[in-house]
């Protein structure tokens, strides 16, 4: 099979094939709904392999959220004093 022959069936199945007519005017079956659905996801499903590869490859580098305490200086009558204030951290390794 050629390259030409190959980019044909495909293109068929754009023009007059799965996914309907080139008209704009016409309404797509309700047969061919589950179809185009069901490759939709599969595309999606199979696009979506690389990213956790890469994410479990840049787990260390990844960023952390946390919740702590953490000190801060209050002011009380003429001094300042150090009062534990929880925060949410934000950590990014470098």
């Amino acid at each position: 099979m050629s390259i030409n022959q190959s980019t044909d069936r495909i293109g068929s199945l754009f023009d007059n094939g799965l996914f309907g007519s080139a008209d704009p005017n016409e309404k797509i079956s309700s047969s061919k709904v589950p179809a185009i659905v069901g490759i939709a996801g599969l595309v999606t499903a199979l696009a979506s392999i690389p990213v956790f590869i890469s994410s479990s490859k840049n787990r260390s580098k990844a960023a952390t959220i946390g919740f702590n305490n953490q000190n801060i200086l209050f002011p009380n009558y003429n001094s300042l004093v150090l009062k534990a204030q929880p925060a949410i951290t934000l950590k990014i390794r470098i």
